[in-house]
Parts: structure tokens; sequence; C-alpha cells
């Protein structure tokens, strides 16, 4: 395993770093944005993004100072994980996506099921005071309920999170996989992107070189990144496998003639 996929410690928080209060963060984020675009417009390596990492760790821990989390936390989050991981800084990437899989998106689930509750309720006052009888409603996440425009990545990075700690070489700070799928939503326990985690895990677990492969080959540009770590030594399983089986054939072939 090369240099660059060594597992690197996330840095520790420094009050030096905070940007100011929520304006100064906004112009920030408007900032980071501007250069991100142009880096994906230029199509940069890894090395390139490198320099975005610290700026949005500032950005992260001042909106966390402000114990602030709302919409625009979760962008600067999803942003964030998305930089950390075209940077390859994958400590920096966890950072991120724990707080937005474990904290930020259940709060800003949980407000949006409020607010559509309370939708509800509205709707059915008012149909009641119009002489149309009284609604029942439907509360978010039952029968109906849509999903905020917020949430929209929540599988996609709940997934990512559970792909970390297949993927990436363990640390003492190290969560099993077991206990992380424990602490998602039974609802995103089901998803694709979970599925998808799960089934790379037992690829792993069970040393199946050729599944994990595949799902290499069908996965998105996040879960590539995430798994790229560990391509060399599935490689280097593969290798081992097709040169057992090398040896076998050629064993074989030499009893024959015999």
């Amino acid at each position: 395993m090369n240099g660059a996929h060594r597992p690197r410690r996330a840095s520790p928080p420094r009050p030096s770093l905070m940007i100011g209060d929520m304006d100064a963060c906004r112009a920030a984020f408007n900032r980071l944005q501007i250069t991100c675009t142009a880096l994906l417009d230029q199509h940069a390596g890894g090395t390139q993004w490198e320099d975005t990492v610290p700026r949005f760790r500032s950005l992260r821990e001042s909106l966390l100072s402000h114990q602030v989390i709302d919409d625009f936390t979760v962008a600067v989050l999803e942003a964030s994980s998305d930089a950390c991981l075209r940077a390859r800084n994958f400590a920096e990437f966890l950072k991120s996506a724990q707080h937005l899989v474990l904290t930020a998106y259940p709060l800003m689930a949980t407000r949006n099921q409020v607010a559509e509750q309370l939708q509800s309720l509205s709707m059915a006052a008012t149909a009641q005071g119009d002489g149309h009888g009284a609604s029942e409603g439907v509360p978010a996440g039952e029968g109906g309920g849509r999903a905020a425009p917020v949430l929209a990545r929540w599988p996609e990075f709940a997934g990512a999170f559970l792909l970390y700690f297949v993927c990436i070489p363990p640390t003492p700070q190290s969560m099993d996989v077991s206990a992380v799928l424990r602490r998602l939503p039974h609802s995103l326990q089901r998803c694709p992107e979970v599925a998808f985690a799960l089934r790379a895990h037992l690829a792993v677990s069970t040393g199946d070189c050729a599944a994990f492969l595949r799902a290499h080959c069908q996965a998105g540009w996040v879960q590539q990144a995430l798994m790229l770590p560990k391509m060399q030594q599935v490689r280097e399983g593969a290798m081992e496998v097709m040169g057992a089986a090398l040896a076998g054939v050629c064993a074989a072939s030499v009893l024959v003639t015999e």
C-alpha cells in the first residue's frame, strides 16, 4: 500500500483557526464553493484538493462552536466530505461524515417531521373551519411523507460512513461495522447504499476478491474513493489465488505427463 493511502489522524481543534460569525462562515463557504467548482472543472487530482481540507475544517469547527445545525450546516458538511475524499484525507472525511450521519441528518429529519405534522394539523383545522371535515394528515416518513431536499444524500453518506470502516485501515478509534449499522435508522439499514457497503464487508471478511472487484466496478465515485485504500490488498490477494491455481494446474499437468 503506497504512502498516499496511509491512515492519517484528524487534527485536533484549534480555536485560532475559527472563521468568525455566521455571516463570515457563509462568505467563507461561498469562496470554497468557487474553488471546488474550479477544481472540478480542471479535473484536479488529489494533491490539488489538499488545500481545501484545512479551510473546510476551519469552517466546520466554526459552525460547531456556534452550535448551529441547519440546511447550511448540512451543505457545508456534505461539501467538506466530498473535498476530503477527493484529497484522500480519510481522517477528516470521517469527522465530516460522522457528524452528518449521526447528528445533522437525524436532527434535520426530526425537524422536518415536526414541520409536516404541524402543517397537517393546520390544514385539518382549515378544512374543519370550512365545513369540509377534519383530516388526519400524514406524518413524515409514514405512508407517503416525503423527505426534505436537505436529506437527499443521507442514504449515500450512511453507506459511505459504513464503508469507511470496511475499507480504511483501522485505528484505536475505529468502530465495528455492526456497531455502526445499529446506529443507523431502520429505514436506512435497508437502503441500497448501505446494502452495497455490507456486500463489500462480506467480500473483505471472506476474502472474496472477485466480489470486491465487481462491487468496485459498480460503485459511484464516493464509494470508489473509499474502496481505493483496500484495492491494493485485494489485488494482492487475487494474485495469490491465481498463483496458487496456476501452480495446481502445472502440478496436475506434470503428473499427467508422467
